[in-house]
């Protein structure tokens, strides 16, 4: 497992899941876990990427991605080729991870495969799962 280090920047996060309940428990871990100073929840890949070209006009881009890989109009695979066209910079300051339910070998094969992908999360998540993730770097 990667970890995402900040160094003392903020820590900027955008979660992108269709599930409603999974996006309200999320963010309720994440919150508990104290891993983020801002939360950007899209259950919508096509807003998520409204969003994320948003708040890179504001100097607000997330540094870290939390993505589903089902989701309808577009799956985490086509969603990433997608910003990487938008936005591709994103790479250089954004840890994305796959959080999915799927344990499908070819989706954990293709995640390894992938050089925009930190790690690969299946869900359930909690709290300690999270904080152990991103670590926070007091340097």
């Amino acid at each position: 497992m990667k970890v995402c280090e900040f160094n003392g920047s903020e820590r900027r996060f955008m979660l992108i899941d269709d599930d409603a309940i999974f996006c309200m428990i999320a963010k309720h871990m994440i919150k508990s876990a104290g891993i983020c100073d801002q939360l950007h929840i899209c259950q919508n890949p096509l807003s998520a990427l409204d969003k994320l070209e948003e708040l890179k006009a504001e100097d607000l881009f997330p540094n870290v991605i939390l993505l589903d890989i089902n989701m309808p109009e577009l799956d985490g695979w086509q969603f990433l080729n997608e910003l990487g066209k938008r936005i591709p910079e994103f790479t250089e300051k954004t840890c994305v991870y796959i959080v999915s339910s799927s344990v499908d070998k070819s989706d954990l094969s293709q995640a390894k495969e992938h050089n925009h992908i930190s790690d690969y999360i299946v869900k359930p998540l909690s709290v300690d799962l999270l904080k152990n993730v991103f670590k926070v770097s007091s340097i």
